[in-house]
């Protein structure tokens, strides 16, 4: 059986292929926004810059998505009514639960933000996720005569999160299925993602915004310039040296970096469309960008007008995983309600250890 959740390439709505197609154009172009190899057609690092803008502005408007086995709607109806008859517990039922859970996972570690910039650490059952705190305590002296010091005892503190659950619930009614045109799967695994996704997203930025203001200045600037960038990431930097190796920016604040020719001294280029369909726009002063802009609205996590830069994984902090993301199947027949699905859950913590390495910048509207 084809399953519908198999998606690894990117392709459009239409099932034609993004790379090389003449569907997806430059504004005053005949030329396919990617070519044929996968990279973005460019003549300059400024035609680049504006073309990433391009082809993240049809992934935001739903106009590109991920597909592998490429399924018409009679084919994904026809799978979904086959999983439903057989029975929550069969195995076509259990193999579209499992393989949309694989690629949860996947999209996690792939395109979710929080593994972009934290460590990730995998726990079994019994163990605490304990992050040691680097803390420098040790101290030399200077003496001329009569050599006798305090000693430095070493401290190692450790940060010790607290565990949380990613939970998703997701299912669909007898009469739903016996109605759907095809997009039924499609609704179900935009759910789970949604929940899933962008549930870790919103624990990373609530522990980003909260690290952001405890050693390090806000910043606030009407337009986000070299200038700006630069002061930011001296703010990080001054603290012992932290690399600065990250920036998380809303996709308003790359049309700032696109209009501003000063950036392209700076600018490393990303040529590869899938990765920047994965939130990659290259690399600026020497720190990878990231954006969510490429998602669809209600994946979004990122407010507008917002940067968020950070010192590498291994000073920043860790998110820590009991297990594998797991699924199980929901038939809801014993309640007497005519209805199946899937339950999916992940058992996580998350810790910014070093909250020096953290720096946020707001527009001011």
């Amino acid at each position: 059986m084809k399953n519908p959740y198999s998606k690894t390439f990117v392709s459009s709505k239409h099932d034609e292929v993004v790379a090389g197609s003449k569907k997806f154009t430059r504004p005053g172009s005949a030329e396919p926004i990617v070519a044929s190899n996968g990279d973005i057609n460019a003549s300059s690092v400024k035609d680049l810059l504006q073309g990433i803008s391009d082809l993240i502005a049809l992934s935001s408007a739903g106009k590109i998505e991920k597909h592998e086995d490429q399924m018409n709607q009679a084919e994904k109806k026809e799978a979904l009514a086959s999983a439903y008859n057989a029975g929550a517990s069969s195995e076509e039922f259990i193999a579209i639960g499992e393989t949309m859970a694989a690629e949860v996972k996947e999209t996690l570690g792939r395109e979710g933000i929080a593994r972009k910039f934290l460590q990730f650490r995998q726990l079994n059952n019994g163990d605490v996720l304990k992050v040691r705190l680097r803390k420098r305590d040790t101290l030399s002296w200077i003496t001329t005569s009569n050599p006798q010091v305090v000693t430095s005892v070493a401290r190692q503190p450790f940060a010790i999160p607290d565990m949380f659950s990613l939970t998703c619930s997701a299912t669909m009614e007898a009469m739903e299925i016996a109605q759907d045109t095809g997009d039924l799967l499609d609704d179900r695994y935009s759910d789970c993602l949604e929940q899933i996704l962008c549930g870790e997203d919103r624990v990373f930025l609530r522990l980003a915004n909260s690290a952001a203001t405890s050693l390090n200045s806000p910043f606030s600037f009407s337009e986000f310039t070299p200038t700006v960038c630069s002061t930011m990431r001296t703010e990080v930097l001054r603290h012992g040296g932290i690399p600065v190796t990250s920036a998380l920016i809303s996709f308003d604040i790359w049309n700032d970096i696109v209009a501003q020719p000063e950036f392209t001294a700076w600018y490393s280029e990303i040529a590869k469309h899938e990765l920047v369909l994965e939130g990659n726009l290259g690399s600026l002063m020497g720190m990878q960008l990231v954006t969510d802009g490429y998602r669809i609205p209600t994946l979004r996590v990122l407010p507008d007008n917002t940067v968020f830069m950070f010192g590498s994984p291994d000073v920043l902090g860790v998110v820590g995983q009991w297990g594998d993301l797991s699924v199980k199947p929901i038939d809801k027949a014993n309640d007497s309600q005519a209805r199946v699905g899937w339950f999916m859950n992940s058992i996580e913590a998350m810790t910014i250890g070093n909250a020096r390495a953290v720096v946020r910048g707001t527009r001011v509207i």
